[in-house]
């Protein structure tokens, strides 16, 4: 009987846990996808289509403390940009007061304006603003050197420019009170090619990636900027 009590008792966690970890899932539009990854950080994901590669998904992040929130690369357009900052209010009740833009691409900036309508302030590489300006897209608004440490209340948010690889201008962001690492598009989900490199510095990619290592060897999530998460392996 107490084996029985214990297994059901074990059983009922089990389903619980997992109903919790189903219920942190959001999907705010055919092209939006919310979910947390830990208790302070959420992975968005917004599709778009692009030949050759038709539809596709690219990562960001929201990470939220007491009310304030940081995002990391903006959904791929304004109108999912608009339902992200909407859903960051009703659902988080919180307000976004920064938005990190980790390249000059689409599915990094696709968003920004609507960011800058809401009078929320932007951040890139310094050489990022000046790509974006040449592509006539919006451009962030502070640039940075290659290594900032940001703060969202008391905790820090680092910065880093390791050289290039996907683009000339890419970054990455750690998040050390939760291990996590933004890799952008420097760093493929395992299994993935190497996608667009039109414009990107293939013989500087893998010493870049090998920077990020070296400099977060805590992280123990990863992110890509397109595909699944994971860990160190993917660098």
């Amino acid at each position: 009987m107490i084996r029985l009590l214990y297994f059901l008792l074990c059983s009922t966690a089990i389903l619980a846990a997992a109903r919790a970890q189903d219920e942190a899932q959001w999907q705010l539009h055919p092209d939006l996808n919310v979910r947390a990854l830990t208790e302070h950080v959420y992975l968005h994901e917004s599709f778009m289509s692009l030949p050759p590669y038709g539809r596709f998904g690219s990562n960001g992040l929201v990470y939220c403390l007491d009310g304030a929130c940081v995002v990391f690369d903006t959904p791929v357009n304004d109108t999912l940009s608009h339902l992200l900052l909407q859903w960051v209010a009703d659902t988080l009740q919180a307000e976004v007061v920064g938005v990190v833009v980790t390249h000059f691409h689409d599915d990094c900036l696709g968003g920004l304006a609507t960011f800058h309508a809401a009078g929320i302030p932007s951040y890139s590489y310094r050489l990022t603003r000046r790509l974006a300006a040449e592509e006539e897209v919006t451009v962030p608004e502070r640039g940075i050197g290659r290594r900032k440490t940001l703060r969202l209340l008391d905790e820090p948010i680092h910065l880093y420019f390791p050289g290039g690889g996907h683009t000339r201008d890419n970054i990455v962001a750690y998040l050390p009170a939760e291990r996590v690492l933004f890799g952008g598009c420097l760093v493929k989900s395992l299994g993935a090619g190497r996608g667009n490199l039109a414009d990107a510095d293939v013989p500087a990619w893998p010493a870049s990636v090998q920077r990020v290592k070296d400099a977060f060897p805590a992280a123990a999530t990863v992110v890509p900027g397109h595909g699944r998460v994971g860990d160190q392996a993917l660098l």
